[in-house]
Parts: C-alpha cells; sequence; structure tokens
C-alpha cells in the first residue's frame, strides 16, 4: 500500500485545511495509506482527520517555527513514499526532500512570500486551485478546489428580500462596501435585509471596528448570526453576496453557493470569476460600491423570474462539471497516480 502524508499549514481549519481534509478523504477511499500532519489543538485539522480515518500526527509546538522545525524532524524520521505540502509552511520546512508535491492555495502577496515559493518547490512540483493563481507562480499546474454535495435547499421567500454574507467580517471581503449599498437600496425603498454569517476572527481591530460601524447604520435592516453552517446560511437568503476586495484566488464559497442553487452576486476580483464562468450575469467590479449597488438592484429586480432561474441552473450545471465532489476527486486522484506511480516528484 502507497504511503501519502499530507502536511498542514496550520493547526486551525482554513480553506487550506479543508482542502487537506478533502484530499485525505479522496486517498483514503481510494486505498492509500494516509497520515495527516500538523501542530496539535483541540478541533483542529489533525483531529478532524483522525476522523476520516487518516493516521494523526499532532506535533506539540508553540508557534509557527517550531512547527517548521518539528516537521522536518518528524519527515526525516518517517519518510512517506509522498509528501503532499499543503501550503507554504510545510514546503519551506521540508526544502530538499524528493517525492513532494507542493499545493499552494493563496498567490505570494509579497516579494518575500515570492522568494519563499520559489525556495520552496526544490525537487518539488507545484499545485495551485485556480488559473488566476498560476499566473503569479510560474511552472504550476492547476488543480481546481471542489465543494462538498450540499443537502437539499430548504428555503421559503418572505415578503422582503434576505441578502446574504458568509465569511471573514473585513474591508477586503467587501463587507463595507455590501453595506453601503444595503443602504442605499433601502433609501431607494427596497425591501431587503442583510443577514451577515462570519466573525472579525484575524481581522485588525481598526478594520473590525470600521466593520461594526458599517453594520451598526443599518440597524434593524441587519441580523448578524455569527459563524453558521453553510446549509443553513444558504436555506435562509435569498440571494448570497460575495463582494470580496481582495483578489481571491479560487472563491470557493462561491462554488458551494452554486451548488446549493442559491442566486448569486459576486465581484470580478482574482478568482472568482473563474469560479462562476466568463459572462456571468450579476458580476460588480470589485471596491466599485455603485456597482455593486446596481448589480444587486437587478438581481434583486430579477428573482422570480426566467433569467435568473436560467442563472442559476446554469451555475449549478457549471458546478457539477467542475466543482463536485466527483468531478474534483477524479482531477486529485489523478495527480496523486502521476505523483506515485511514474516518479515524477522523485
Amino acid at each position: 500500500m502507497v504511503a501519502v502524508t499530507f502536511a498542514a499549514n496550520q493547526a486551525t481549519v482554513g480553506g487550506g485545511e479543508v482542502m487537506l481534509l478533502r484530499t485525505a478523504k479522496a486517498a483514503l477511499t481510494a486505498g492509500y495509506d494516509v497520515s495527516v500532519v500538523g501542530p496539535a489543538a483541540p478541533g483542529g485539522v489533525v483531529e478532524q482527520a483522525a476522523v476520516l480515518g487518516a493516521n494523526p500526527v499532532a506535533l506539540k509546538v508553540t508557534g509557527r517555527g517550531d512547527y517548521a522545525r518539528a516537521l522536518r524532524a518528524w519527515d526525516a524520521r518517517h519518510r512517506a513514499d509522498l509528501l503532499w505540502c499543503h501550503g507554504l509552511l510545510p514546503a519551506l520546512a521540508t526544502v530538499g526532500r524528493s517525492h513532494r508535491v507542493v499545493h499552494v492555495h493563496q498567490h505570494p502577496q509579497s516579494k518575500f512570500q515570492t522568494a519563499s515559493l520559489l525556495a520552496a518547490r526544490q525537487r518539488a512540483d507545484v499545485l495551485v486551485n485556480s488559473h488566476f493563481v498560476a499566473t503569479t507562480v510560474p511552472n504550476s499546474r492547476v488543480l481546481w478546489n471542489w465543494t462538498d454535495t450540499p443537502r437539499p435547499r430548504d428555503h421559503n421567500p418572505g415578503d422582503i428580500a434576505v441578502v446574504g454574507f458568509l465569511g471573514r467580517l473585513s474591508s477586503d471581503k467587501g463587507v463595507v462596501d455590501l453595506c453601503e449599498a444595503v443602504a442605499v437600496l433601502l433609501s431607494r425603498d427596497v425591501r431587503v435585509r442583510l443577514l451577515i454569517a462570519g466573525e472579525s476572527r484575524f481581522v485588525a481591530p481598526a478594520d473590525a471596528s470600521r466593520v461594526q460601524t458599517a453594520l451598526s447604520a443599518l440597524g434593524d435592516h441587519v441580523e448578524h448570526v455569527g459563524w453558521i453552517a453553510r446549509d443553513d446560511f444558504f436555506d435562509a437568503v435569498d440571494i448570497a453576496v460575495f463582494p470580496s476586495r481582495w483578489q481571491e484566488p479560487f472563491g470557493l464559497v462561491v462554488a458551494e453557493a452554486m451548488a446549493a442553487n442559491v442566486p448569486v452576486v459576486v465581484s470580478d476580483a482574482g478568482g472568482i470569476s473563474e469560479v462562476v464562468g466568463v459572462g456571468f450575469s450579476y458580476m460588480s467590479r470589485a471596491g466599485d460600491v455603485q456597482s455593486l449597488t446596481e448589480t444587486l438592484s437587478r438581481a434583486l429586480q430579477e428573482l422570480p423570474t426566467p433569467a435568473m432561474t436560467f442563472t442559476v441552473k446554469s451555475s449549478h450545471d457549471r458546478w457539477l462539471a467542475n466543482f463536485s465532489p466527483e468531478q474534483g476527486e477524479a482531477r486529485f486522484l489523478a495527480e496523486l497516480e502521476r505523483a506515485t506511480g511514474n516518479g515524477v516528484y522523485q
């Protein structure tokens, strides 16, 4: 049985760790001997991997530098047939090791990160999660992310349209822009309510305060529910809006909304346009409140029309063809077989 170790970038479960767990699950189902190594943390990525049936390797460390050293030492003692590095830290920590995949979930955002990536790819092949990221990571190959299959949507429209946002509450995710757009619509007597799902975790205090001020300005027209299950969020909203200013490397939550047959309004930031496809009907310019306002206004007007129904169905079909578990796992397993079968990473 071929042994594969997936190395986590951090203990907590973010976007990259979600994909680590999905790749680990796919490899287990395909019959690989799978281990997952990462920092020890209650409820963290290693514990969740153990629930899937992977061999858990929880390193007791006190910071990222300590984790990098511990990971390198552990890997030197327990060499699997293949080491799959999910993120830059494990890739850098194991520079020089043969039989490696470096899986990049974000594009480099600084000269330091670019230099680190160049160093990390020594004796490894590099995979990225979108063609957008590939433009900043030369000689990489694209392995698109995929989502889980959602439960059937249970949504009952009300008299007031519910516009929802799910994600990190920060300006770069477009939350302030969305609040301002909703305020304009309310001033036009549009019957709309904003549902915000997420927290300000890992957000600078000044920016978190700015977002809170924008939310407070909407008064009773906004409800902040914190972190909730994605399926529950999709059940609760008429339209999901993802108005990011940040150059998103992929746009996983957008694909999840497409899977759930939820109408979406998005910005054109980074890899989002790659997820929704060329010519998507409800796309605004990133960072442009007027563009977001008019796009959202049009989406609300067309919500009960055949035009919106057609767009939602087309988006779901695009998810089936590109970002469903069947398609994503097949692409990943082809990469895994390539990595372990013909020695390209040796």
